[in-house]
């Protein structure tokens, strides 16, 4: 009986999240249409206001189609940060509380799910995900264009570290209005799923007054098809090989290595999801004007979530992060791996921000395991790529042998092979969440990523104070030999 009933709260579930799935489509759709009645309409139009309202209202009109009375989540966080701005000013202490604050709130979201058993449910939380990092990033905008401000009243700023001019291209020299911070947070195309956009390129866009549809159809439809064909490939591959097959007794009675196929074709399947998502709005960023890049007016580029061609042919998990999800790990660095350089330690800081994204998607183990992995993962990848290096200097027949193009090839299939692999790997916990399922499909697989990545760590750490210790030595005696 109980089995029936998870059964059937499992099917209810999946209902839910195909309706919300539709409804995600029918609106990155229609902000392609609203991106041209903007064009058309808009553009040349030299009232700033009504532009505001138009994206407001359009925003506010989706997210309600979406998520109906829980869009007040999203109003209640962008009226308490500006409240916050507002009475603050441009001060740490307003950084800092309106940072505690929009994780907090999101977290609350995320323990609202759990409460009341949706876990694989899509829910407010997901459009809250993007607006809690881009009021992050907009509180540290505006305390940036403070210090900017400052140093540039400063006649001997350049006498003074202290008076660096920084993050010049994001910072905010002025407090921005309530219906500017509406108009960037509601923005159509980037409201429930992003990409994030730069606050100071959002009111660039607005305030000019220029129509560019005629440059900007053809990149915008390019890149809606691509979406649309890896939209199809997660629908139709979805059907043969969804993530609860690898809960499966079928896919328990296969050998190793075609278990780890069946992993890596349908953690690729899964992948397709999130890439057409990026994709579709990404086009509709482009159809809207404001992906121009400012240095190249051909170029469409400024909104790009993943680089299709680059994520699909790295060799390197370093190539994965820089090609995936670009504008929530361009965040990352700028807003929390560089803000931590008090720790003095650059992996601590790689390890505070993995940390931050993992809570930022959510409470579940699983989150932390696959950014955990990633860590190892690249960490494990840069080790051997020194070692190379260093080999290769003082070695003429191996450097001859890797400049060869056979090898060169056979290397980058081999890479390609791992990265494939074992992306899709790290993933498994990501996908299936349940600490209890995932654990049970990775002990199918023997853990082996695991036992590679931290047994590399662990072994690494000797090795690496041998190595400092040996380098002294050497120093040491180099100096002695002066």
């Amino acid at each position: 009986m109980s089995s029936l009933l998870s059964s059937s709260s499992l099917m209810m579930k999946m209902d839910s999240n195909r309706i919300i799935l539709l409804k995600l489509f029918i609106s990155g759709l229609s902000s392609y249409i609203f991106a041209i009645i903007y064009q058309l309409c808009l553009a040349n139009n030299k009232s700033i206001l009504l532009k505001h309202f138009f994206n407001i209202s359009i925003g506010l009109s989706i997210c309600l189609f979406n998520f109906g009375i829980d869009t007040i989540h999203s109003l209640i966080t962008c009226l308490t940060i500006y409240c916050s701005i507002r009475l603050l000013g441009p001060t740490r202490l307003m950084v800092i509380l309106n940072f505690v604050f929009c994780m907090s709130y999101l977290l609350y979201g995320y323990y609202d799910k759990y409460l009341n058993n949706l876990h694989d449910v899509l829910t407010w939380t997901m459009p809250q995900c993007v607006l809690t990092l881009s009021l992050i990033a907009l509180s540290f905008d505006i305390y940036d264009g403070q210090q900017n401000l400052k140093s540039k009243q400063n006649p001997n700023r350049n006498n003074d570290k202290k008076n660096i001019i920084t993050n010049e291209d994001t910072a905010i020299e002025r407090i921005p209005t309530f219906i500017e911070i509406l108009s960037k947070c509601y923005f159509p195309p980037i409201f429930l799923i992003g990409p994030q956009i730069k606050f100071k390129d959002y009111i660039i866009f607005i305030e000019s007054n220029e129509s560019i549809l005629k440059s900007c159809w053809k990149p915008s439809i390019l890149r809606f098809l691509s979406g649309i064909i890896y939209l199809s490939i997660y629908q139709i591959g979805s059907i043969y090989w969804p993530t609860r097959y690898l809960l499966s007794d079928d896919f328990k009675s296969y050998g190793l290595f075609a278990k780890l196929t069946i992993i890596a074709i349908t953690n690729k399947i899964t992948l397709c999801k999130y890439i057409s998502g990026w994709l579709i709005s990404e086009g509709a960023c482009i159809m809207y004007g404001i992906a121009r890049n400012p240095l190249n007016p051909h170029q469409h580029d400024r909104c790009s979530n993943v680089s299709i061609f680059h994520f699909e042919t790295t060799a390197t998990f370093r190539g994965i992060i820089e090609s995936f999800n670009i504008t929530t790990n361009q965040f990352a660095m700028k807003y929390i791996f560089k803000r931590l350089k008090f720790l003095g330690s650059k992996m601590l800081s790689q390890l505070m921000t993995l940390f931050f994204l993992a809570l930022w998607h959510g409470f579940s183990i699983g989150y932390y395991n696959t950014f955990a992995l990633e860590f190892l993962i690249v960490k494990m990848e840069t080790d051997i790529a020194n070692k190379v290096i260093e080999y290769r200097t003082g070695n003429n027949g191996f450097n001859q042998l890797l400049n060869n193009i056979s090898i060169r090839w056979l290397l980058y299939l081999l890479m390609r092979i791992h990265v494939i692999y074992m992306l899709s790997y790290s993933l498994i916990s990501f996908t299936i969440l349940d600490f209890f399922k995932w654990t049970s499909t990775l002990s199918e697989i023997y853990y082996l990523g695991h036992i590679i990545y931290f047994g590399w760590f662990i072994l690494s750490i000797p090795f690496n104070l041998l190595s400092s210790s040996n380098s002294s030595h050497k120093i040491s005696n180099q100096q002695k030999n002066k």
